[in-house]
């Protein structure tokens, strides 16, 4: 037993060893990119390291468990590295770090709880949360900072981790230009974040596992049910399966008629690319462009303008509110919405047409003075709905007057809406905290929509979230103004655009210090998972609350 113990730790060791040497073949690279002629040496040795510590870690598989543990998945990794290593060194690297992670994520899981510090993921729902998204994020980095990854220069490990934590958080902000810093490989690997960031870790691995008819695991339905506000089991498995046969349908749809107009203007591979890159990046509400002016040459076009529209709409109304829908059509008009559908819908609805007409009005001779009438209303209406939350442009947010400028910090503070690809405080908190205000306006102890009383515990944690949103925000801008020497509306509407996972920016993404793009990283993981997951993850399980009942006191408010 001391023996078997001494040598999983040796093989972790290894591991270890591997991805640190990952790293070094990675940073070898880049100065060979540079022109240094001396690396190529170093990165022979690091290439070595990795060869023989996959050799060693298979020697010390053998000792553990014997003959019985090898077997030929055993072989083939090792096996798959030595041989891309001589054929093409970068992708044998990428594969060496990517197993490796996956091997120390899988050894921390089959820990017992309370013994390592990610081992009760599985029992806290907003650890798994944010343990995926980290998850995510880690892996994307590392295969960002890949030479295969790159572009037309090498990328720091700073702006990967920047690239991969805004493609996972379905944020959109970059530091770099998307159509140009990364090679095919790397706008794929930025394409899956978005995928996967956009659906959420745990809903794919709950929605494949539905597929093939097997059931999910306590652990996976406590952490899917969180992260979707379902309570339900079976309207759970039923919202899944809505969640992916919409999520592909859609995007395949709007990556078609997308496809059709690019091809306009490219070749038919390379439209059909673009098609299926902007569709998924649009509905994820992503914002990820691979144009280098975002989507500023289409303002006036209503096929690529609509159709990113609609599918940003789509994508933040949540999937249970489709699923609603899709019942509600389906059923001819004798199914009935639910009330979250309804709230969902009309302050939606709302926030976009009054968003349209306000940057209509604002902007009517400024960014939107050079367009005709028709390019005009369809810029305002696509700039009333990128914000919530798509991060998406057809005009120059550098051009924007002041009070525009506020009025897409208000849309991109309040988001989408819960269970859909979007960030922000959500427009279901938005509506029940204006309730409640209206509630206690009217004199009436009860919260009503729509004929219904909202549970007290509902309406508290809208309010919550209101409130830990707006601390969050304003430490944001506070620490860039401290770090950053932009004026204060940029900085104010960058920290906004990063809390919503939104990805407008007023040019200054590009322009942040180091320091700036650690704290615009924070905001979007934050922006993404949500404050009070990141507060509940962090706090202690404790016992069932509610047992004691503490004297009632008072305290005057307003």
């Amino acid at each position: 037993m001391v023996r078997a113990l001494h040598l999983r730790r040796l093989r972790a060791v290894l591991i270890w060893v591997e991805v640190v040497a990952g790293f070094g073949w990675t940073m070898a690279e880049s100065g060979l990119a540079r022109g240094a002629v001396w690396l190529p040496a170093i990165l022979i040795g690091v290439a070595g390291v990795v060869v023989v510590s996959f050799g060693l870690r298979l020697a010390v598989k053998v000792g553990i468990g014997g003959r019985a543990f090898v077997r030929v998945s055993t072989f083939a990794v090792p096996a798959l590295v030595l041989g891309l290593s001589l054929l093409w060194i970068r992708v044998a690297a990428a594969v060496a770090i990517g197993h490796d992670l996956y091997l120390v994520l899988r050894w921390l899981r089959r820990e017992r709880p309370g013994r390592r510090i990610l081992v009760d993921v599985g029992y806290r729902p907003a650890r798994a949360l944010l343990a995926s998204f980290a998850t995510l994020i880690g892996v994307g980095t590392t295969l960002l900072a890949f030479p295969a990854s790159w572009g037309s220069a090498p990328v720091g490990v700073l702006d990967a981790l920047f690239t991969a934590t805004s493609a996972t958080c379905v944020t959109g902000l970059t530091t770099l230009d998307t159509s140009g810093a990364w090679s095919v490989f790397g706008k794929t690997v930025i394409l899956l974040l978005v995928q996967s960031g956009g659906l959420g870790i745990m809903a794919i691995a709950a929605a494949t596992t539905l597929f093939f008819g097997r059931a999910m695991g306590l652990d996976t339905h406590a952490a899917v049910r969180g992260a979707f506000d379902e309570a339900d089991a079976e309207e759970l498995r039923a919202l899944l399966r809505g969640l992916v046969i919409s999520t592909f349908g859609i995007e395949t749809i709007g990556a078609l008629i997308l496809a059709s107009r690019f091809a306009t203007e490219m070749p038919l591979d390379q439209a059909l690319a673009y098609g299926f890159f902007h569709s998924i990046s649009a509905f994820c509400n992503a914002g990820f462009a691979l144009f280098s002016d975002n989507l500023t040459r289409y303002a006036a076009d209503p096929t690529v303008s609509l159709t990113v529209s609609a599918l940003v709409f789509l994508g933040g109304l949540g999937f249970g509110v489709l699923v609603g829908l899709y019942r509600l059509g389906r059923s001819a008009g004798r199914h009935r919405l639910q009330i979250h559908a309804r709230v969902v819908l009309f302050t939606s609805g709302l926030l976009i047409w009054v968003g349209a007409l306000a940057f209509f009005y604002f902007e009517y001779d400024g960014s939107l003075a050079q367009l005709p009438l028709s390019g005009k209303v369809l810029a305002s209406l696509f700039q009333a709905i990128t914000p919530r939350t798509a991060g998406f442009n057809t005009v120059a947010m550098g051009e924007l007057r002041p009070v525009t400028v506020l009025l897409l910090i208000v849309l991109m503070f309040i988001g989408a809406s819960p269970g859909s690809t979007g960030g922000g405080a959500k427009t279901s908190t938005v509506a029940i905290a204006y309730l409640a205000v209206r509630a206690y306006l009217g004199n009436r102890s009860d919260v009503e929509v729509y004929g219904r009383r909202l549970a007290p515990e509902n309406v508290t944690r809208a309010l919550a979230i209101l409130g830990a949103y707006s601390v969050v925000y304003v430490l944001g801008v506070g620490v860039l103004l401290s770090t950053e020497t932009a004026e204060f509306h940029a900085l104010a509407f960058e920290a906004a655009s990063a809390l919503g996972t939104v990805g407008l920016s007023m040019d200054l993404t590009p322009l942040l210090s180091s320091a700036g793009k650690v704290v615009v990283i924070f905001l979007m993981f934050v922006g993404r998972v949500g404050p009070l997951t990141v507060a509940a993850a962090a706090g202690a399980s404790g016992a069932a609350t509610g047992a004691i009942r503490l004297p009632e006191g008072r305290v005057l408010v307003g």
